[in-house]
């Protein structure tokens, strides 16, 4: 049985454009488009790469199944609003880092040209991983074309029905891991003044998600609720400690500001 292998075009032949092009012409895949108005940079490195590029949005666009968007997030929308209109049964999927509403707004054009539509949300390196990067997609478009991407290796998992959900998910994974990093520098900074950094990153690597994140998820929350009082006098300390080292109190300080509104709860 021969599998189907939809046409596919990339819109924005960058860092990110050529990675998931470069992924899937290596794994076989033949015919593969791609749009962007620096065609004289890019030509010659697309011609090596066996990716046709274009700088006419007619003929790129021009019977393909799938449009993938890999354009900066600055000009997300506006690059949606200009090539969904010239689609014709086809999709378009934006994996661009846009916030969830510009991808809403992108799926109600969609919804008005009648062209399947998804927000996409590419969930780690596609530099090091191609098309075999995690992506998350959200969207009333036709469930088929998971299917189709699949077969091509691509690593898809679908996670809503509304456009900006996965793009939600992957800001919202944001707020923790970046938040997460600043919150290390700014801990590291005290532990440094101090010299017990390895002490102190040794004791939350032996008591800190010992049960798998979700599992501590769930724990800090009821811990919280239980001893909020407690947990804000502690950081009242901390912040305090820091003036007086006269460092950057930042996050710290958002803590203290996070437990004292849910101390008024």
């Amino acid at each position: 049985m021969q599998i189907f292998k939809p046409k596919i075009g990339i819109i924005g032949f960058g860092e990110a454009g050529q990675a998931l092009s470069d992924g899937l012409t290596t794994s076989g895949y033949q015919g593969l488009r791609a749009y962007d108005n620096q065609i004289d940079k890019y030509i010659k490195l697309a011609q090596s790469s066996n990716v046709e590029l274009y700088n006419s949005k007619v003929e790129f666009i021009n019977g393909l199944d799938i449009v993938f968007s890999l354009v900066p997030c600055s000009v997300a929308l506006s690059v949606a609003q200009d090539f969904i209109p010239l689609i014709k049964n086809g999709a378009y999927i934006d994996l661009t880092a846009s916030s969830p509403a510009d991808m809403e707004l992108e799926g109600e054009l969609a919804q008005e040209e009648m062209v399947d539509y998804f927000d996409g949300a590419i969930m780690g390196s596609v530099i090091n991983f191609k098309h075999k990067v995690p992506i998350y997609l959200s969207g009333l478009g036709n469930k088929q074309i998971f299917k189709n991407l699949k077969n091509l290796g691509m690593n898809i998992k679908y996670v809503g029905e509304l456009a900006g959900q996965a793009s939600a998910t992957k800001l919202c994974r944001s707020i923790y891991t970046k938040g997460t990093e600043a919150l290390l520098l700014e801990l590291m900074k005290v532990t440094d003044h101090y010299h017990i950094t390895d002490i102190v990153l040794e004791s939350i690597d032996k008591t800190w998600y010992l049960n798998g994140f979700i599992s501590e998820v769930n724990r800090l929350i009821e811990s919280n609720d239980r001893h909020i009082k407690r947990k804000y006098d502690e950081i009242v300390n901390v912040v305090k400690m820091m003036e007086d080292l006269d460092l950057n109190v930042s996050m710290t300080q958002a803590t203290k500001n996070v437990l004292s509104t849910k101390m008024l709860v």
